[in-house]
């Protein structure tokens, strides 16, 4: 594959999220450059930002839920991304709160980019999710998830100015 990327961590379609879409505008004031650059590189960025954007979406003890930046990264066809953010604000609208949700890659890997067709790229990242707990609005353990590494392929396709996610497939490893 084209591109490879080591980072360390990522951070604690169908129906779209009542989120406001930040503008290209506005996101390239939040985003690193990468997302914005039409290269390998770009979109291995694009990938990371993506997956640590997803990682903080969900309401914790301390924020609310945000999928703002990750509804504007999203392509119309991916249905992982919306999926995603419909459980993320189906959670927060119950006041089930999630905790210890974090994707890191530090130990297992280097995103790895490399072109498909029609201009498409697939970024591989080897991802490890944490040890997740999931909270009852009266503040008892509703259940928890044990430490996973699973390999993310996200589909990323340039267009208006930024890469933009078109499909993610997760593979145990």
């Amino acid at each position: 594959m084209g591109s490879r990327h080591g980072h360390g961590s990522l951070g604690g379609g169908h129906g779209r999220s009542r989120d406001t879409f930040p503008t290209v505008d506005e996101l390239r004031e939040i985003l690193p450059a990468g997302v914005f650059e039409h290269s390998l590189d770009g979109a291995a960025t694009a990938a990371y930002v993506y997956l640590t954007f997803a990682s903080e979406s969900y309401a914790d003890l301390d924020r609310p839920a945000d999928t703002s930046v990750i509804n504007a990264m999203a392509g119309e066809s991916c249905g992982w991304c919306a999926n995603h953010i419909q459980r993320v604000h189906s959670l927060a609208g119950a006041n089930v709160r999630v905790t210890d949700y974090t994707l890191t890659d530090s130990a297992l890997g280097q995103f790895a980019a490399g072109e498909v067709e029609a201009g498409d790229v697939v970024v591989e990242a080897p991802i490890r999710v944490g040890a997740t707990k999931v909270w009852n609005p009266d503040g008892t353990l509703n259940n928890s998830y044990p430490e996973s590494d699973v390999l993310f392929r996200l589909q990323l396709r340039y267009y208006d100015g930024m890469w933009h996610v078109m499909g993610i497939q997760e593979q145990p490893l």
